[in-house]
């Protein structure tokens, strides 16, 4: 993650830029930032539409716990609650957050970037399918 405040942040960006004129192998991980390049929602977007949509359309659903879930951070624990409520609802929320990506500038030029790179190696654990 790049954070212009952390000391590492500059050497770190001037190691890689050698190893890239050097043409050594790079494997680059991919995370959830370049999701949210893409117009996707981050894990608390997420979850806090889940449980919104959970509360109003389940009775029953229990919604004060997945509020406190929310509160701490725990949305692997919000999204196992509202898959445990209703599967198919479940997966009928998280396609539709996943399926309608808006690449911005910052993603164009991330994907140019690296179509730069030769051999491109990749490595994400992003579900949406925008680097394919």
């Amino acid at each position: 993650m790049l954070n212009a405040d952390d000391q590492f942040t500059l050497p770190s960006l001037n190691r890689l830029r050698d190893a890239i004129r050097q043409k050594r192998p790079l494997v680059i991980w991919v995370g959830a930032g370049a999701s949210r390049w893409a117009g996707l929602p981050g894990w608390h977007d997420s979850a806090r539409l889940m449980r919104n949509i959970f509360s109003r359309r389940l009775p029953g659903f229990p919604g004060d716990i997945a509020e406190q879930r929310l509160e701490v951070h725990d949305y692997p624990g919000v999204f196992q609650l509202c898959k445990d409520s209703d599967e198919a609802l479940f997966n009928e929320i998280l396609v539709a957050q996943l399926s309608r990506p808006s690449p911005g500038p910052i993603y164009a030029q991330l994907i140019d970037g690296l179509g730069k790179v030769t051999p491109l190696q990749i490595v994400t654990t992003n579900v949406d399918l925008c680097l394919e």
